[in-house]
């Protein structure tokens, strides 16, 4: 089979570099969750589920807690990996294993608190499986916190961008289904993975994200989300850049994006965050 055809511009793109400018949205989050919640004192088994590269602990160890420690999981080797160097290079008191947010191997009442940043959109039969091994691993007392974006203003401009280079009834893009940036669905879930309702409440987190240059911005996000279900299109090498012309277009346009003096750009995004105590 022949290789899969790439834009030479995608190619140029720094896969690194969108994983770093996409880590500041999901851990500007975590970290107004966790300086909202954690306690300032005391000990604390926490479980950072579906860890990535460490945003969530990044956020739980700034705040420098005496008796503090923490298991991380993800089903990605590369990002264990990742998050592996991270622990060791920044002696977080972490241990990090390669498992699957719904198929965890923790014992029963391990964990104080269990946080998964933005996850469990990513696991089937809408997260319920990912969410009740939260709640039996979870200790008498213990919160699970779960995260998905209500307002994450990316897939709005890729789309318009997508319509702009390929026509009126573009292809399918990757992007998040509509039901998931309802908090009433979402606070849903952990009455269906076993959590009592009343001791399930969701709430809204909102931050802004410094964006030093736009048109970079738009040409990475484009090169991560604009790639069709299918695969790339001849055209888009040709396309490319009106595709990052319409992604600026809707950027000068929206309400979210805002331009500072010295040219560059805060864009506002928003969380539902579900606590559950077991």
């Amino acid at each position: 089979m022949a290789d899969e055809y790439t834009p030479r511009q995608a190619e140029l793109q720094d896969a690194r570099a969108y994983a770093e400018l996409s880590s500041k949205f999901t851990q500007s989050i975590a970290e107004k969750v966790i300086n909202k919640i954690f306690p300032k004192e005391g000990s604390l088994v926490v479980h950072d589920n579906g860890c990535g590269t460490g945003e969530v602990t990044r956020a739980i160890v700034a705040r420098n807690l005496p008796n503090l420690t923490i298991k991380a999981n993800d089903n990605d080797p590369l990002y264990v990996e990742a998050y592996t160097a991270a622990a060791k290079s920044n002696a977080w008191p972490a241990e990090t294993f390669n498992m699957s947010s719904d198929a965890l191997r923790f014992s029963d009442n391990t964990f104080d608190i269990s946080y998964a940043n933005f996850v469990v959109f990513l696991i089937p039969e809408d997260g319920v499986p990912a969410i009740r091994e939260m709640r039996r691993t979870l200790a008498p007392g213990g919160t699970a916190i779960y995260t998905a974006w209500k307002l994450m203003p990316v897939f709005e401009p890729v789309q318009k961008a997508n319509v702009a280079t390929r026509g009126a009834d573009p292809p399918l893009l990757r992007t998040l289904p509509p039901i998931w940036q309802s908090g009433e669905f979402l606070a849903g879930l952990a009455e269906e993975a076993g959590f009592e309702k009343e001791n399930v409440t969701l709430e809204t987190v909102s931050s802004k994200i410094l964006i030093k240059d736009l048109r970079e911005f738009a040409e990475n996000t484009w090169s991560r989300l604009g790639r069709p279900l299918t695969g790339w299109l001849q055209g888009d090498e040709e396309n490319w850049d009106k595709a990052a012309e319409a992604f600026l277009e809707y950027c000068e346009e929206s309400e979210v994006y805002q331009k500072l003096e010295n040219g560059e750009w805060l864009i506002e995004v928003c969380a539902n965050v579900v606590f559950a105590t077991k």
